[in-house]
C-alpha cells in the first residue's frame, strides 16, 4: 500500500495525481523476433475511460501546477485529454482516454512512444512552494494537528470485525510514519493478538529498535525468519547482535546465511558486517 503520492525533490515536494486515464496508454510491442517486426500492434479497442476527481491539499502551504492546465493528442490511434485546475488548496482533474483504430501499423510504433512519452511529461503535477510541514514536526506539540486522522482510524478499528487485524495494522503504519513508535507497538500487538504475521513483526522490531529496544527488536526479526526462514532478516539480525556486543553470535549468524540465499554478493556483506 503506497502511504503518499508526493515525492521531494530538493526542498520543494510534488504531487502526480494518481490514477489518470490519460497515463493509461502503452505502446509496448515484443519485436524480440524479427519475423514479428511488421506485425500491426492491436490496441484492444473500443475503448473509452474517462475520470474526474478533486484532491483536498494540504491547508498550509502553496501550489501552482507543473505542465499543462488544458491539453489533449491523438497519439498512434488514441486520443487523449486532460484539465487540470488548482483553487486554493483545492485540485479539479478531468481526464479521457479513448482509442480511435483498431491497431497501429508497425512502422508508426516507435514514433507513437517518442509522442506519448512527450505527452506524459506535460501532464499535470502539483508543486509546493515555501516551507512544508514536515512528518516529525506533527511528533510532540503539534500531534493535535492529526486529530482527524487519528479519530479516523479509531472509528475504522470500532468498526472492524473482531478477527480482522487489518485496522490496527494500517492505524500501526500510520503511527510508525509520523514517528509514534509507542503508539506503533501498541497497534502491532493488538493486532498480533488477533493473528500473527511476520510483516506485524517487522513492523514491531522497527518500532522497538527507535525507541531503543534492540533486544526485544532481534527477538522480533527471529519470530520473523522463524514464520518465513528465506534469511532476509539476518543483516538486521547481525547488526543487532554486534550493537549488543553479542559479536561471536553475530559473526556465526552470518556464517549460517551462507546458501541460504541466492545472492552471493548479499552473503558477503552481512559477513563484513559482522566481521566490522
Amino acid at each position: 500500500m503506497q502511504s503518499t503520492y508526493w515525492t521531494k525533490e530538493g526542498s520543494v515536494y510534488e504531487f502526480e495525481p494518481p490514477a489518470q486515464p490519460a497515463k493509461d496508454v502503452s505502446f509496448e510491442a515484443d519485436r524480440a523476433r524479427s519475423d514479428w517486426r511488421d506485425i500491426p500492434l492491436r490496441l484492444n479497442g473500443p475503448l473509452y475511460y474517462a475520470g474526474e476527481f478533486e484532491v483536498l491539499l494540504p491547508e498550509e502551504g502553496a501550489y501552482e501546477i507543473v505542465g499543462n492546465g488544458e491539453t489533449s493528442a491523438v497519439i498512434g490511434g488514441v486520443d487523449v485529454s486532460s484539465s487540470a485546475r488548482l483553487d486554493a488548496n483545492r485540485l479539479a482533474m478531468s481526464q479521457t482516454m479513448r482509442s480511435i483504430l483498431t491497431e497501429l501499423p508497425a512502422n508508426e510504433i516507435s514514433a507513437a512512444r517518442r509522442e506519448l512519452a512527450r505527452f506524459d511529461r506535460t501532464l499535470p503535477v502539483i508543486r509546493s512552494g515555501g516551507d512544508v510541514r514536515q512528518l516529525w514536526e506533527y511528533f510532540g506539540e503539534d500531534r493535535s494537528r492529526l486529530a482527524k486522522l487519528e479519530a479516523a482510524y479509531a472509528a475504522a478499528i470500532r468498526n472492524a470485525e473482531p478477527d480482522d487485524p487489518n485496522a490496527y495494522r494500517n492505524r500501526a503504519r500510520f503511527r510508525a510514519g509520523v514517528y509514534d513508535f509507542a503508539g506503533t507497538i501498541e497497534d502491532v500487538e493488538a493486532a498480533l493478538a488477533i493473528e500473527e504475521s511476520r510483516d506485524l513483526f517487522l513492523l514491531r522490531a522497527a518500532a522497538r529498535r527507535e525507541l531503543g529496544n534492540l533486544e526485544g527488536a532481534l527477538a522480533d526479526l527471529e519470530l520473523s525468519e522463524g514464520l518465513q526462514p528465506d534469511g532476509s532478516t539476518i543483516d538486521a539480525q547481525v547488526e543487532l547482535l554486534a550493537l549488543l556486543g553479542r559479536t561471536d553470535e553475530a559473526l556465526a549468524l552470518a556464517d549460517e546465511l551462507q546458501g541460504l540465499i541466492d545472492d552471493r554478493v548479499g552473503e558477503i556483506l552481512v559477513k563484513a558486517t559482522a566481521l566490522a
